[in-house]
Parts: C-alpha cells; sequence; structure tokens
C-alpha cells in the first residue's frame, strides 16, 4: 500500500511584507519514507497607487471658486496665491487680453 502525506506551511515575514508558500510530500510504500520538497512561491508585497486628494488638485473640477476650498483652479486663483498645484495642467492658463486701437481721423 502506499501512503501520500502532504503539509503546507505559510511563512510572512512583516520587515520585508513578503509570503511564502512551502510544501513537502512524504510518500511511505513500505520501503524507508522518502520526503520531496516541492519549491517554494514568494509573492512581493503589493503597493497601492497613490490617491490624489480632491481638495488638492483641479482634475474634474469646474474651473471655477469654490469657497472653503484649500486652493483654488479659478481665473483669479494666481492673484490670491492660492492655486491648486496643477492648475494650468486641468484648466490651462486664461488670461484676458486687452487691445487698444489708435485713434483714426479722417480728412473732411
Amino acid at each position: 500500500s502506499t501512503t501520500t502525506k502532504a503539509k503546507t506551511t505559510t511563512t510572512t515575514t512583516a520587515a520585508a511584507g513578503q509570503t511564502s508558500t512551502g510544501a513537502t510530500a512524504q510518500t511511505t510504500t513500505g520501503a524507508p519514507a522518502t520526503t520531496t520538497a516541492i519549491p517554494t512561491t514568494t509573492v512581493a508585497p503589493t503597493t497601492a497607487a497613490p490617491t490624489l486628494d480632491p481638495a488638492l488638485s483641479c482634475a474634474g473640477s469646474t474651473c471655477t471658486f469654490v469657497p472653503g476650498r484649500s486652493c483654488q483652479c479659478d481665473s483669479q486663483c494666481s492673484n490670491f496665491g492660492n492655486c491648486c498645484g496643477d492648475r494650468n495642467k486641468f484648466c490651462g492658463l486664461t488670461t484676458t487680453a486687452s487691445t487698444t486701437t489708435a485713434p483714426t481721423t479722417t480728412a473732411a
């Protein structure tokens, strides 16, 4: 008769944040027992993508003044020094151009 016993172990290393799973199989056939090592799999730690604080970004904003917001996305924020860091990326530069027309004279 043949008897197979399997053992699975999971080890987590806190400092590295890695998890290893290993297994061993032991087979008995009436002869001396043999142990076969099954390869170990190491899973690297995952890191979450950084989240963007909507209160500090113009992403998805209407590019208008929002009372109480710590930074602004409107065209006047540069006058008050409170523009969000990504304002130009999401709202563009808006400037008011003024045109001066020289007076014209007509001959009579």
